[in-house]
C-alpha cells in the first residue's frame, strides 16, 4: 500500500496503520514522550485509532523484568512492557509454564508461520519468535494503541535481549511482524473496540457487558486466594482473607470489588480492521502453520475474513471460543477439513469460555 498524503503532526494514516507503523517519526516521538510522562496530550481524530472518552496517552506503559514469586517474568530474563498488571501473570501462565495454544495435537516446529490475531502486548508472539527460530514468521496483530505500543516494545527488546546474548546477533529468533490493526470479515474497515484499561485482555469490538462481568468475576474468585494477578495489593489482601476465613457473603464482595476496579474507566476506541486474507497476500505467506485467535466474541469474524483459495494454507488453529459461536465455529472448522477439540481453563470452568484447537486431520 502506497502511504497516505502528507498529514497533520497528530493524524495517522489508514495504511500507515496497516503496515503497522502506526505513528510518523514525530508523531510516535510524541506519543511515547506523553505515554513515559504521563501527560494528558490531546489526540484529534488520527484516523485508525480515535479515543472517545479518555485520552489514550493519559494511561501509560509499565515494565518489569520479575514476576509476583521474585524470579523472572519470562524465561529469558527480558524487560516485559505491559498495560495492565493482571494480565502478565495470568499470560505468563497460560503461555508459557501451560502453553495452552500447544494442546490437543497443537505444534509450532522451527521455521513454522503463525498469525497471531488478538495479540495483546505480544507474549505469545514473543514465545513463537523462539520456539520458531531462524526462518520463522509470526504476524501479531493488535488494534488498541497503547496494547500495541507495549507490543512493540516487547518485540524489540526480546530482539535487544538476544543481541546481548549472542554477540550481536539475533537471528535464532523468527521475524515478528506488527500489525496496529484488528482483524475481521472485510464486511467493514473500521470498528469501535471496547477497551480496559486495568484489564486490557478482556478489550473487544464485541462488547458484552454481562458476560464480561461473569466470566472476570469467575477468574478473580479462583485468583484471590493466591492473589496472582491482582492489581491492588490490599484487594489481594482482602481476597486472601475472604477465602480463607469470611462468610461466603463476603467472598462474594471482596469479588464485586475487584471486578468492578478491573472493568472501571473503560474506553471506546474506533480502529481500522483487515482480514486474514489480506495478510497472506500482503506478506506471501505459503502457509499458516498456526492461526492463534483471542478476540473475545469476535472469532466468527476473523475467520470469516479467510477467503475460500487461503483455507487450504491454514495446518492448525488455537482460539477462544465464546459458547454462543461455539456451534457455529465447529461447523465451519470441520468443513474446512480440520479435526475439532475443546478444553477449558481450569480458572474459568464451567464459564462460557472454551479454549478450541483445529487440526488437520
Amino acid at each position: 500500500l502506497a502511504p497516505g498524503p502528507k498529514q497533520d503532526p497528530m493524524t495517522l494514516t489508514r495504511s500507515a496503520a496497516i503496515r503497522g507503523d502506526p505513528w510518523d517519526s514525530r508523531l510516535r516521538q510524541q506519543m511515547r514522550a506523553a505515554v513515559a510522562a504521563n501527560v494528558g496530550v490531546r489526540t484529534k481524530p488520527y484516523g485508525a485509532c480515535q479515543a472517545r472518552t479518555l485520552t489514550v496517552c493519559k494511561l501509560r506503559l509499565h515494565s518489569t523484568i520479575v514476576g509476583r514469586d521474585g524470579n523472572s517474568l519470562l524465561p529469558s530474563g527480558q524487560t516485559v512492557w505491559y498495560v495492565s498488571k493482571p494480565d502478565l501473570e495470568f499470560l505468563r501462565r497460560e503461555i508459557f509454564e501451560e502453553q495452552v495454544y500447544l494442546q490437543e495435537g497443537v505444534a509450532l516446529r522451527q521455521g513454522d508461520t503463525v498469525v497471531d490475531v488478538g495479540a495483546n502486548i505480544g507474549m505469545f508472539s514473543l514465545f513463537c519468535a523462539e520456539v520458531c527460530g531462524e526462518g520463522g514468521r509470526v504476524v501479531a496483530c493488535e488494534p488498541i494503541p497503547l496494547t500495541f505500543e507495549a507490543l512493540q516494545r516487547n518485540v524489540e527488546e526480546q530482539e535487544r535481549h538476544a543481541r546481548l546474548k549472542s554477540a550481536g546477533d539475533c537471528s535464532g529468533l523468527a521475524k515478528v511482524e506488527r500489525l496496529n490493526v484488528g482483524i475481521g470479515s472485510g464486511a467493514v474497515e473500521e470498528a469501535v473496540f471496547t477497551f480496559y484499561p486495568r484489564a486490557a485482555g478482556w478489550s473487544t469490538m464485541r462488547p458484552d457487558e454481562t458476560e464480561v462481568r461473569e466470566a472476570v468475576a469467575m477468574y478473580t474468585a479462583s485468583a484471590l486466594p493466591s492473589g496472582d494477578g491482582l492489581q491492588s495489593a490490599p484487594l489481594s489482601r482482602l481476597g486472601r482473607f475472604a477465602s480463607a476465613l469470611a462468610p461466603r457473603w463476603l467472598l462474594q464482595t471482596a469479588v464485586g470489588l475487584v471486578v468492578g476496579r478491573l472493568l472501571g474507566a473503560k474506553q471506546e476506541i474506533k480502529c481500522d480492521l483487515t482480514t486474514v486474507s489480506w495478510i497472506v497476500d500482503q506478506y506471501a505467506l505459503q502457509t499458516i502453520d498456526l492461526l492463534k485467535v483471542d478476540v473475545e466474541r469476535a472469532e466468527m469474524d476473523v475467520l470469516a475474513g479467510i477467503e475460500p483459495r487461503h483455507w487450504p494454507l491454514v495446518k492448525q488453529i488455537a482460539m477462544e471460543v465464546h459458547e454462543a459461536d461455539l456451534q457455529a465455529i465447529r461447523e465451519l472448522l470441520e468443513a474446512q477439513g480440520l479435526r475439532v477439540r475443546l478444553l477449558q481453563d481450569t480458572h474459568l470452568q464451567d464459564s462460557k469460555l472454551f479454549n478450541l484447537y483445529a487440526t488437520r486431520v
